[in-house]
């Protein structure tokens, strides 16, 4: 009886290992073409391009909200003001500029290592 069982056992691996090549080699000869996956950075990409557009747009605002308030502040300011203001008047540019211009040199450097 175990001798039966084991000579059935054996025939349906045969067969079995036979029948699982024969599809392989079927199904290989019909998938010919190549297939290439999505670029998975790509929405991480985008993210970041979104990103930084918003940034931009954050210091361009913030440039008209500075200069206008250190208008504001000049133009309805006593003597005092406006000497501290033309005094320093220099660093007041250069600050509102870097600030406002922040998002615009992280952008040439993200594009700059990402080039």
């Amino acid at each position: 009886m175990e001798n039966k069982l084991t000579n059935y056992i054996n025939t349906v691996r045969t067969k079995s290992k036979r029948y699982l090549l024969s599809l392989s080699l079927f199904l290989s000869g019909l998938l010919t073409t190549t297939v290439y996956a999505d670029d998975p950075f790509a929405k991480t990409d985008a993210l970041a391009q979104q990103g930084i557009t918003k940034v931009q747009g954050i210091g361009i605002v913030t440039l008209g909200l500075a200069v206008v308030v250190t208008g504001l502040v000049y133009g309805f300011g006593g003597r005092e003001v406006k000497a501290g203001i033309k005094k320093h008047w220099v660093a007041i540019a250069v600050s509102i500029i870097a600030v406002s211009a922040g998002p615009s040199i992280v952008e040439w450097v993200f594009n700059f290592v990402k080039g």
